[in-house]
């Protein structure tokens, strides 16, 4: 079961870091403010040995590097030598001439902000059950008072391919939470989910995905000689504005999740126990560290 898990997981942080969108954007930084040139796909063409980078037209680029100038095509190629000391060079006849050739990429670009990056985060935060008959059974009961609530850490891995694609992974563990008149009995479980998302705000380093999110995961009632589980997939949808400065990613989330699934336990021996519905709305805190931070700041348009 935690080897199968495992796999899981393995494949979805692949997928997550690596199945991006096309992007349309021309050139991308580094953590050095280093620029490179990628492609339609969002592939390296370049490596990142420039300064600045600058659409010029018909496929063409202003190129700086060590305080000297020069031209590139779009597939990287030196068009004139990077000698010049500064932008007049454009002024020059010749140099005119060499920008009206047509390239076979010929397009259009607008500025605009965007973002890429990766980060893990930690977060705490709580469940909140409305209603639920397992719950309630114990308070009426056994006069055990669970508590309307569970409270959980999270990991998490994901963030934005461009302005409006969000992704991420997330496992989630539900702490331990025992009756107050009888410590033998308690609760605690996990879930791992996967989101997929758009922003509805992105203004530079600061963003607001919403995201629907698809989890498996098991609650467990351990009721001192036996252990019950509730496997259930849920549905979710969040909300979570999140702020970076430099590297450090300060997280906030709202998600509800609806259980899908049957809320019978499993190995149940006591018939009048009723189940567990996993259907709560969630909120949480958090921070985080980015891996990978690339930006740039042109959208292509082909003609």
């Amino acid at each position: 079961m935690l080897k199968s898990l495992w796999i899981v997981i393995t494949y979805f942080i692949i997928l997550v870091s690596t199945g991006q969108n096309v992007s349309f954007d021309y050139s991308r930084s580094n953590n050095k403010e280093k620029f490179c040139l990628i492609d339609e796909n969002g592939k390296k063409i370049t490596k990142f040995i420039y300064d600045e980078i600058d659409y010029l037209k018909n496929g063409f680029y202003l190129v700086q590097a060590e305080n000297k100038f020069g031209i590139i095509d779009y597939k990287g190629r030196t068009t004139v030598e990077m000698i010049y000391d500064d932008r007049d060079f454009l002024n020059d006849p010749k140099i005119e001439k060499v920008l009206e050739r047509k390239s076979l990429n010929e397009s259009e670009y607008k500025r605009r902000y965007d973002h890429t990056w990766r980060a893990f985060s930690l977060n705490y935060g709580s469940a909140n059950f409305n209603k639920n008959k397992f719950i309630e059974y114990f308070e009426n009961t056994n006069a055990c008072d669970f508590g309307k609530s569970l409270n959980y850490l999270t990991l998490e891995f994901g963030g934005p391919s461009n302005w409006n694609d969000d992704y991420a992974i997330q496992l989630k563990y539900f702490m331990p939470v025992d009756c107050p008149v009888n410590p033998s009995l308690y609760l605690s479980g996990f879930q791992i989910n996967m989101f997929q998302g758009i922003n509805l705000v992105y203004v530079k380093d600061f963003d607001l995905p919403v995201s629907l999110g698809y989890g498996y995961g098991n609650i467990y009632f351990n009721n001192g000689t036996e252990t019950f589980r509730n496997p259930n997939l849920s549905l979710g949808l969040r909300l979570n504005p999140r702020f970076i400065y430099k590297r450090l990613l300060i997280y906030a989330s709202a998600d509800g999740w609806w259980d899908l699934s049957k809320s019978e336990w499993k190995g149940k021996q006591d018939a009048s126990m009723p189940g567990f519905k996993n259907t709560y709305m969630g909120f949480q805190l958090g921070v985080g560290f980015l891996l990978f931070d690339y930006k740039s700041g042109y959208i292509r348009i082909y003609k």
